[in-house]
């Protein structure tokens, strides 16, 4: 997702790393596909649902979760927020 390269961008600049080479990588073993609008409206629902729960859900981490939705696809992360989400792997 586009706000995934953002979150790459963010790293690497923190880290002093190539962002331009991370980005090769990206694009060479995947498609980046852009959220739309009812995408992080519906993921703003999501995250005040989720927060309910005592979570810290971030939007950015509620809009992979609609759009992982949206095309079929599961959440593989690390961050704990995902546990309150179906179809979500931690690791």
């Amino acid at each position: 997702m586009d706000c995934c390269v953002a979150e790459v961008y963010a790293w690497a600049k923190r880290q002093g790393a190539d962002f331009g080479e991370l980005l090769r990588a990206i694009k060479s073993d995947s498609s980046i596909i852009q959220a739309d609008l009812n995408d992080w409206i519906e993921a703003a629902d999501l995250r005040d649902e989720l927060r309910k729960g005592g979570g810290k859900t971030s939007l950015m981490d509620a809009v992979q979760v609609i759009m992982a939705r949206r095309l079929g696809a599961r959440n593989l992360s690390a961050d704990y927020d995902f546990k309150q989400v179906k179809k979500a792997k931690l690791i």
